[in-house]
């Protein structure tokens, strides 16, 4: 049974307006461990500053159940970040700082032991879950710190203004917050954030310093090319007591955000060929025996184009994901348990871009015998 995701009504955060233009609207539907849930997505443009965000927008209680059971990130994979990036930055601006505040740490993996060796103490944050966490959530903490950092979270909150509120009064007078975000700049390039239903903002870099001033944070620092992730910016803040107020101009970019946004579309209308012409391939081959590995949104989507063939598998290293598409009546198996099928697929559809190259190399290195198979990618 499918569970919609509850809405509000939502203003433009930086300047309030009401004045919205849709600019893509769409309705997806997702499998997470245990439930099916439904995303109405209507993004919009204020036609006032030009901010990009979703409207109306998903209710907090029902975005936190649908994370609370969703897949682990990277269980199984490497980290698709560079931690060494994140790092870098870090030295550069963590000062005497001797504890640390990550919020949406997710899965604690190389990046984590990192900063467990230059801090006294590493604090983590993960909504939905406690396990393995100091906190679920950011209303639990009752300290402050000199330095907090986020990594790809902010364009998920659906009420950015507050949440920042919330993270200004845990930072230290003197305190420093390291971030980075998806920027619209980028879309042209990686579509991936514009697509991504979870996403309610899409930010400027402009329109990102005038939230942040908002709230009472100045900005130190912004780069692309020191970003853990090719498709967003690393900004530094700290608090700035004297713009309490938010006393920064709000400058009109409606018609260069919009711009960015639909030039980020199109991209996205190429990747929706690609999923079609794959589809294309397995529906005209339906005798040929098949592999799709990762069971994702990439791979979900490519079922809903394709028809019922009993000779196509899916593997993904997750263990977790065997249920992924259960309602399909199909059991996800993790390549130790599909020997059988690789050795036999005449084909193998790639669904993860970030790790492709390791998937290909695992899929080899399981095959036995050196028939010739082709390879899809999406």
């Amino acid at each position: 049974m499918h569970e919609l995701i509850s809405t509000e009504p939502r203003n433009c955060d930086i300047c309030n307006s009401k004045d919205l233009e849709i600019l893509f609207k769409y309705n997806k539907t997702v499998k997470t461990q245990n439930h099916l849930f439904s995303f109405d997505v209507n993004n919009t443009i204020c036609k006032s500053c030009g901010f990009i965000f979703v409207s109306p927008v998903y209710k907090e209680k029902s975005l936190n159940k649908y994370y609370s059971d969703t897949f682990p990130r990277f269980n199984g994979q490497n980290e698709d970040f560079d931690a060494e990036k994140r790092i870098a930055v870090i030295d550069k601006f963590k000062s005497r700082a001797t504890q640390i505040l990550e919020i949406g740490a997710n899965q604690k993996g190389i990046f984590f032991s990192k900063l467990n060796d230059k801090f006294r103490k590493v604090y983590t944050v993960e909504p939905g879950s406690s396990e393995g966490h100091n906190f679920k959530n950011i209303s639990e903490i009752k300290e402050t710190f000199d330095l907090i950092i986020h990594y790809f979270v902010l364009e998920h909150i659906p009420n950015p203004k507050d949440w920042l509120s919330k993270i200004v009064y845990l930072l230290n007078t003197d305190g420093v917050l390291i971030f980075e975000v998806p920027t619209i700049d980028l879309y042209s390039s990686f579509f991936e954030p514009l697509a991504l239903y979870e996403h309610t903002n899409h930010f400027s870099c402009r329109k990102l310093e005038e939230l942040c001033a908002l709230v009472g944070l100045r900005l130190l620092y912004c780069s692309q090319n020191e970003c853990s992730r090719p498709f967003g910016h690393v900004f530094v803040f700290c608090k700035n007591p004297e713009a309490q107020n938010g006393q920064m101009e709000i400058k009109d970019e409606y018609q260069s955000n919009k711009s960015y946004f639909l030039r980020g579309l199109e991209k996205y209308a190429e990747y929706e060929d690609v999923l079609a012409n794959t589809a294309d391939f397995v529906n005209r081959n339906p005798s040929k025996k098949g592999i799709i590995w990762c069971a994702n949104l990439n791979s979900f989507n490519l079922f809903e184009k394709l028809k019922k063939n009993n000779l196509l598998h899916v593997i993904d290293s997750d263990p977790l994901k065997s249920n992924f598409f259960e309602q399909l009546d199909i059991l996800v198996k993790t390549p130790e348990c599909a020997t059988v099928e690789i050795n036999e697929a005449e084909y193998v559809i790639i669904c993860s871009k970030i790790h492709e190259r390791d998937i290909l190399n695992a899929f080899r290195k399981i095959r036995n015998n050196e028939d010739r198979f082709k390879t899809l990618f999406i």
